[in-house]
């Protein structure tokens, strides 16, 4: 999956990820693609709902622009569901979503104020 972001031009400026085994290595790996040594890890990520999840993108650095997160479902699909226009039943192990907010800060993101920009997982045929 990192490799089709890399293909695409995609990045980022920040790692953030869940410490729990199989977030921390998908966001170990993503950060190896990109030759990235930095991963903040934040414990609220584990088990967390879209209320928690929310908590965690609005105390996001402003300093960065776009940021990728690493964790669990069902938090994650809630969350994108709830931010954008997605209706997306279940993001499946190593799915991404992009979704973008026109704000100049993270405090600002609340639900219904993203648009989801792509939506893909490892058997996706139709890549992104």
């Amino acid at each position: 999956m990192a490799e089709r972001l890399i293909k695409k031009g995609f990045k980022f400026d920040l790692i953030v990820s869940s410490p729990a085994k199989r977030a921390k290595s998908t966001a170990k790996f993503f950060a190896e693609a990109y030759h990235v040594d930095d991963i903040q890890y934040e414990e609220s990520i584990y088990e967390a709902n879209t209320n928690a999840l929310l908590k965690v993108v609005n105390g996001l650095d402003d300093s960065a622009d776009t940021v990728i997160m690493f964790g669990h479902n069902p938090g994650f699909t809630d969350l994108a569901n709830e931010l954008s226009d997605a209706d997306i039943y279940n993001i499946p192990t190593a799915g991404m979503v992009l979704i973008s907010f026109p704000f100049e800060s993270w405090t600002m993101i609340s639900k219904g104020t993203g648009d989801l920009v792509f939506f893909d997982y490892p058997k996706n045929s139709d890549e992104i």
